[in-house]
């Protein structure tokens, strides 16, 4: 799958022609370039595996509960920001607003996608606003921060560079 423009990657995948199952992934960016790539070094198939081996490693009770309240659905035209333009194929999916459950800040999280990467746009309060735009990458994940007046915008995304950069560009705040 090639990358149609410099706003997304492209995939090489290889399947098992009986089963179907994804045997290696590999995301490539506009020249061609792995970015990122998965891939099985060892498996077998069709062999029983005993149920003692699927149980989770860790006990419940070492766990820490957060408990997360439902994020509430917000209509696009409830939402107090819009983006100006997004790059070609990508739409906005959905709007949701969130509490942080360490902080219990509220946080509008706004998902875009193109059919096959997904964009999460995350808006809040900042008590810095003075802080300049900034791109951080991990891996095939971008992400960008901006701050408009005194809001923190963050776009992060398993998508380049240029992508989140330019959404969170073009977002801002409805008059």
């Amino acid at each position: 799958i090639l990358p149609g423009d410099a706003y997304r990657y492209g995939y090489e995948l290889w399947a098992d022609k009986e089963t179907g199952l994804l045997l290696k992934s590999v995301l490539i960016d506009e020249q061609s370039n792995p970015v990122e790539q998965y891939m099985f070094a060892s498996i077998n198939i069709d062999i029983d595996i005993p149920a003692a081996d699927l149980l989770p490693m860790t006990s419940k009770d070492e766990l820490q509960w957060i408990d997360d309240k439902e994020p509430k659905m917000v209509t696009v035209n409830d939402s107090l920001w819009a983006f100006s333009t997004l790059p070609a194929g990508y739409k906005l999916i959905k709007v949701m607003q969130r509490s942080m459950p360490m902080d219990r800040m509220e946080v509008q999280h706004m998902v875009l996608s193109d059919g096959l990467a997904g964009v999460s746009v995350f808006i809040e309060k900042t008590k810095q606003p003075g802080v300049q735009s900034h791109p951080e990458q991990m891996g095939a994940v971008n992400a960008y921060a901006r701050v408009i007046d005194d809001w923190r915008v963050t776009v992060i995304g398993e998508v380049p560079a240029e992508t989140v950069k330019f959404i969170a560009e073009n977002l801002q705040q409805k008059h």
